[in-house]
């Protein structure tokens, strides 16, 4: 359940790893960068997606303006309020589901088009799915981000059907709490607890916390 006199009502995100043939290109996951096709592009090109649910949210050293092309179709994207970094492409990822991709491209510097980069949606948990089920797979990552609007705390797991994957800490980005991995078949109750910003202050207030739940069927 979701309980609290103040609903964080900003928009959490989900994780995409951006990847092209040459290697893996998110900076965010791994060192590694990516040489562009385009001659006059920056050879430390890398791109991080984001999924939004309906909407994608897209940072990129290659970015010029505001126009990104998601699996070829040109969007203009405007700036993001909770993530500066990057910019929100509006309903590009409203059709997408768990094992989709997606392809990325910007308007290089030469006047062309980048090369496409590819990107795979990671199943991410946010304040949209409390009191509702969750459907995973076994050996399938999901990453939890419920906002920064509260000090939230993942409550102790009630078995093994989820746990901690082996993931970098740089995987999180603002506003998550944890990235966790579906290890075996079951069900169990995915909860945090969060806290007021001002309980943390001197003297902490009164305020009471909020109470997140959601159901998590692995199969």
């Amino acid at each position: 359940m979701f309980k609290s006199a103040s609903i964080f009502t900003a928009c959490t995100l989900a994780l995409l790893v951006g990847y092209s043939a040459n290697g893996l290109s998110n900076p965010r996951v791994a060192s590694s960068t990516t040489p562009s096709a385009s001659a006059n592009q920056d050879p430390a090109f890398w791109v991080a997606v984001y999924w939004l649910g309906k909407d994608l949210l897209v940072a990129s050293s290659a970015m010029r303006d505001d126009v990104v092309f998601v699996n070829g179709k040109r969007y203009h994207a405007i700036l993001d309020p909770i993530q500066p970094f990057g910019v929100l492409v509006r309903k590009a990822g409203k059709h997408l589901e768990f094992g989709d991709t997606v392809t990325i491209q910007f308007n290089a510097p030469d006047g062309t088009i980048t090369p496409p980069y590819i990107a795979t949606p990671l199943r991410t948990i946010t304040l949209s799915a409390a009191d509702t089920k969750v459907r995973l797979r076994v050996g399938q990552p999901v990453f939890v981000a419920l906002g920064e609007a509260l000090y939230w705390r993942l409550d102790p797991l009630s078995n093994a059907v989820l746990g901690f994957g082996d993931y970098p800490p740089a995987l999180l980005i603002r506003g998550a709490q944890a990235m966790l991995l579906a290890q075996e078949a079951g069900q169990v109750t995915l909860s945090l607890t969060g806290a007021p910003s001002c309980s943390v202050e001197v003297p902490p207030c009164d305020a009471p916390s909020t109470s997140f739940e959601c159901h998590v069927i692995v199969e």
